[in-house]
């Protein structure tokens, strides 16, 4: 499904499965929507009220209104009975009308520029009628070399999550992903204790970890359990994605477990909740950078323009005929003349890809800490 709606519209998602052409019902459906920002939600049929199933094979998400425009992803698995993978996307629009004010507002783009004004300032010439303007134009040129690089390249984005198992039973004190245990005895090619996500480990405990969204994931800042941060010495960041529970220091043989509750409608400085604030993604590599300086460049009103016109002339029989290749196309195709921006789509992006290459398997386990608030 696709479709363009503006903010405030409530959206529905519905996937249909089949099995040999006839609609059948999976044995489990999971939603997954990922929002402009690169922030993943998920909603599982039997578990979040707004997964519904009106007919056979038929799977229905009800989306709350999204505030914020972009482009949004999502996919549906099914897995069991029958196992397949529906994806699509939609575009919200801003509102023109209805203004949100008072929330942090989403830019569309990488969500820390490729570049500074300093580094316009360092390597162009800069007229003084263009100072005011630094700021938009390292924006503007680090959206574009983002979008044209395929996505791969965000910048450090600063997250905080408020994790919770599935079907959370405050009397289970571990962290298990989808099985509400912290490890369990069972075969997958060979017998073993596997966790939650399904992984092997060497000994007979699990390792108890939080699966975080945002791969990769760079720098844990802060984990708060009771509103208390704890010492980094009792977690560590596994696979540049999974948070990691150390065993207690002065009891070697007692396994720790990350709380499996969270009463979620408290801030995360009372008792009863839990946090991780981290830093997740890529900063752009040095030619990136080069990129979209030399983009940006070109972007000064009162500066020299290095980009090609496009213009191409031709003439036959007399008959001379001037044709324009857009700077758009010139950018996509990473044939721009410009040497660190054509060098930059070369080594980096040479398949020219619109975003991340993404893979969804339907025996895929385990699921990220939910973003809590705007």
């Amino acid at each position: 499904m696709g479709g363009v709606y503006p903010t405030g519209t409530a959206i529905t998602l519905s996937e249909t499965f089949t099995l040999s052409g006839t609609a059948t019902d999976p044995s489990a459906v999971e939603f997954t929507v990922q929002d402009p920002q690169g922030n993943d939600f998920t909603w599982v049929w039997g578990v979040d009220a707004e997964v519904t199933n009106p007919a056979v094979g038929v799977y229905v998400l009800s989306l709350p209104p999204p505030a914020y425009p972009g482009v949004y992803h999502y996919d549906c698995v099914g897995t069991g009975t029958v196992e397949s993978t529906g994806t699509g996307l939609f575009t919200v629009l801003a509102s023109a009308v209805n203004q949100i004010t008072g929330l942090p507002y989403p830019q569309v783009g990488p969500c820390a520029p490729w570049l500074s004004c300093d580094d316009i300032s360092d390597s162009c010439t800069v007229d003084p009628a263009d100072l005011p303007l630094l700021d938009g134009i390292a924006a503007m040129a680090s959206q574009i070399m983002f979008e044209i690089s395929g996505r791969q390249f965000t910048g450090l984005c600063e997250k905080t999550v408020r994790p919770c198992l599935l079907a959370c039973s405050c009397w289970d004190n571990g962290w298990g992903g989808w099985q509400g245990s912290p490890w369990a005895w069972g075969w997958q090619g060979g017998w073993g204790w596997f966790d939650g996500f399904g992984n092997c480990h060497c000994s007979c405990d699990s390792l108890s970890r939080v699966k975080l969204s945002g791969y990769p994931v760079t720098q844990i800042l802060e984990v708060k359990i009771d509103g208390v941060a704890i010492a980094n010495t009792e977690y560590r960041l596994d696979e540049w994605t999974f948070l990691t529970r150390m065993r207690d220091p002065a009891d070697p043989n007692t396994a720790l477990h990350w709380p499996s509750c969270q009463i979620l409608d408290l801030d995360d400085s009372e008792p009863g909740t839990w946090s991780v604030t981290y830093l997740a993604g890529m900063e752009p590599p040095l030619a990136g950078k080069a990129a979209a300086v030399a983009l940006a460049c070109n972007f000064l009103p009162h500066g020299e323009c290095s980009l090609p016109s496009g213009a191409v002339r031709i003439v036959r029989q007399g008959i001379t005929i001037d044709k324009l290749q857009p700077l758009s196309s010139m950018l996509l195709q990473g044939m721009t003349g410009v040497p660190a921006i054509d060098a930059f789509m070369a080594a980096y992006n040479p398949s020219r890809l619109k975003r991340r290459p993404a893979v969804h398997s339907p025996n895929r386990r385990g699921r990220y800490a939910r973003p809590v608030g705007p």
